[in-house]
């Protein structure tokens, strides 16, 4: 008797949730077997709970038996079997699904027990006819009970009274046009479908589908609006319910990622599936920006903290983790922000920063950063408060820059400006000296020339004229000599036919003083109208570029390339020389000078090269480049002048 205890406590466990906790109180060993058996029998008053042996004579009958089905337990233990309160058409129905089921006849008592003699529970509804002759739903559980030596000695029922879930069924039958009315107007679309067919189509359905109204799409194929790539998958779906993300497509052929539930249900008394979707693009685009963000911020050099409204921290960047010297997610998360600072400083952040950002958006300010190594790191801070539409706080940003790199750049900022400025002299200082030979030195000279050719009509002797002939000579070849440095300082095709013309007339020039070697310039497509600033430091690029080439490299053949996109100019310098040594780029002047003129631009400079196969400059210069910080500095210097 002590074992059917346990079966019925361990059967009320299937049934009801409190089962578990009564178990535990009536296997206390502080009370009495026949009490605990007591006390569970009263605590199941709800349940009917009916035991027989193996040949279907009842021998239990508790209380919620007697309360379901108006029999006292001394009508029924040792009398009489089950059949007493089962629907004979409803056994008889059963009878034949088992035969047809098992391939053997079944039938009597074995028709509730076939399970259970296999020592297997069973579970399923019946009707039970009270002893008034009234009828009622249950749910009925049939499990085995065994002795202490795991044999079957008979076999245990437990039914529950279904009445009101049955009542609520049909109420939720004869409610169906309510049902279909918050179909109709609910936010997501749901679609009714049976073998595929549509049936049914709510408001939203119509408008996230792109059909016209009017036009009806009830008996359509599902498939229409499923992606090609999903539709085996939903094909596949199985059970009562199935959660899915798949790609919708609407008659206009518009995709829509879509958070999908498909449900079973009976539609007209029908088997159906229905879809309930929600549109989810924006979230996926979100999501997918989100990533990207993230991708950002874990590239970025810039110190990076998301905390939540508390201060609580929630992310950190890669540099940011590097810098505090955390190793695993377990180092830093739920840290509070203030961990991050010195004691004093981390109650001002915390206290006083936020409070300014989560009243005017944003503080910046100066601090330091407590590494785990108990060093410091003074750092400038800006910290951001996210809000949402209602004004209300969602989370904070910290963006922190260490003050060395701050000052690095800085440095970097001002030599740039410094260089630029030593250029633009030293350009002004060529333009000066060019325009000076050309109007002063080479006019001066020029009327000394004409001067002796005059005087050479008036004299006789021939010793004069020797000599005056080879001063003329000597003065031809010093004019043609200012001349060529003019033009070298500065020259005047740059300022009147552009920068295309100048560089073709100067690779000219090269050609014609070194035509051993093969130079050609390729214009792709005509450049002009550029800044005169670009114009002369690529100008000065080539010069270089070209005597490298001829002095070192050993080239015999050079192809000077410049070609203007819509946003920059690139020029190629291309020789096929010995070569630079990887340790030597850098080291030379002449190339040094022309990064920085590259740099100054705003641009980049590469050099590839290998030893025996020719060396490429190439410099990549904007158009308009981004000269704000300079011009700034240029105004600052100035006004400290």
């Amino acid at each position: 008797m002590q074992f059917l205890v346990y079966v019925l406590t361990a059967a009320l466990v299937i049934v009801t949730g409190w089962a578990a906790a009564l178990l535990y109180i009536l296997l206390k060993k502080s009370l009495p077997f026949e009490n605990r058996l007591k006390a569970l029998l009263h605590a199941t008053s709800e349940l009917s709970i009916i035991a027989t042996d193996l040949k279907g004579t009842i021998t239990f009958f508790n209380s919620g038996a007697e309360y379901l089905l108006g029999y006292k337990a001394e009508e029924v233990i040792a009398k009489e079997t089950p059949f007493i309160f089962h629907d004979p058409v409803e056994v008889i129905k059963r009878s034949k699904e088992l035969t047809a089921e098992l391939g053997k006849m079944v039938e009597g008592f074995d028709v509730f027990v076939e399970s259970s003699k296999k020592g297997k529970a069973e579970k399923k509804e019946w009707t039970y006819i009270r002893k008034n002759g009234s009828h009622f739903p249950v749910t009925l559980i049939v499990t085995p009970i065994r002795n202490v030596r795991r044999e079957i000695t008979g076999h245990l029922g437990i039914a529950f009274d279904i009445s009101k879930e049955k009542r609520l069924e049909q109420g939720l039958k004869n409610s169906t046009e309510n049902y279909k009315l918050l179909l109709d107007y609910s936010p997501n679309m749901v679609i009714v479908h049976q073998d595929k067919r549509i049936v049914y189509l709510n408001n939203a359905a119509h408008g996230m589908l792109d059909l016209e109204e009017g036009i009806d799409v009830v008996a359509s194929s599902i498939d229409e609006f499923i992606h090609p790539q999903y539709k085996e998958e939903i094909l596949a779906a199985k059970g009562q319910s199935a959660y899915m993300e798949m790609v919708m497509v609407s008659r206009k052929g518009r995709n829509m990622d879509m958070e999908l539930h498909h449900i079973t249900v009976s539609y007209h008394d029908k088997p159906a599936k229905m879809i309930i979707a929600k549109d989810i693009t924006a979230n996926k685009q979100t999501m997918e920006m989100n990533k990207r963000l993230i991708s950002i911020l874990e590239e970025t050099e810039d110190l990076i903290v998301i905390t939540d409204v508390d201060g609580k921290m929630i992310y950190l960047n890669h540099s940011m983790k590097v810098m505090m010297g955390y190793d695993e997610e377990q180092d830093w998360v739920q840290i509070s922000v203030t961990d991050l600072y010195p004691q004093w400083e981390g109650k001002l952040i915390r206290h006083e920063a936020f409070y300014i950002a989560s009243k005017q958006g944003c503080w910046k300010g100066g601090t330091a950063f407590k590494l785990r190594n108990g060093k410091s790191l003074s750092v400038f801070q800006t910290i951001l408060a996210h809000k949402d539409t209602s004004g209300h706080v969602q989370f904070y940003s910290l963006v922190a820059k260490d003050l060395s790199v701050i000052r690095m750049e800085e440095e970097a900022r001002l030599s740039k400006v410094i260089i630029q400025k030593t250029l633009e002299a030293q350009e002004k200082e060529r333009t000066a000296l060019a325009q000076e030979l050309h109007d002063g030195v080479g006019q001066s000279l020029y009327y000394v020339s004409i001067s002796l050719h005059t005087l050479s009509g008036t004299i006789a002797d021939e010793h004069y004229m020797k000599l005056i002939q080879s001063m003329l000579e000597q003065l031809d070849h010093a004019i043609k000599e200012i001349r060529t440095y003019s033009l070298r300082l500065r020259p005047q095709l740059l300022d009147h036919l552009g920068l295309s013309a100048t560089i073709k007339s100067l690779v000219h020039s090269y050609q014609i003083a070194y035509p051993q070697i093969s130079i050609t310039f390729n214009n792709q497509p005509v450049v002009k109208g550029n800044d005169s600033n670009i114009d002369i430091h690529l100008y000065r690029i080539v010069q270089e570029g070209l005597n490298n080439a001829i002095k070192h490299a050993e080239a015999s053949e050079i192809e000077v390339t410049l070609i203007r996109e819509e946003s920059d100019i690139q020029l190629r310098i291309r020789d096929n020389g010995k070569g630079i040594h990887k340790e030597q780029i850098g080291a030379g002047m002449g190339l040094r000078h022309m990064e920085e003129r590259v740099n100054t631009l705003g641009g980049h400079f590469h050099v590839n090269t290998s030893q025996n196969r020719g060396t490429e400059l190439v410099a990549d210069v904007p158009i308009h480049p981004n000269s704000l910080d300079i011009r700034i500095e240029e105004r600052r210097m100035s006004n400290d002048e």
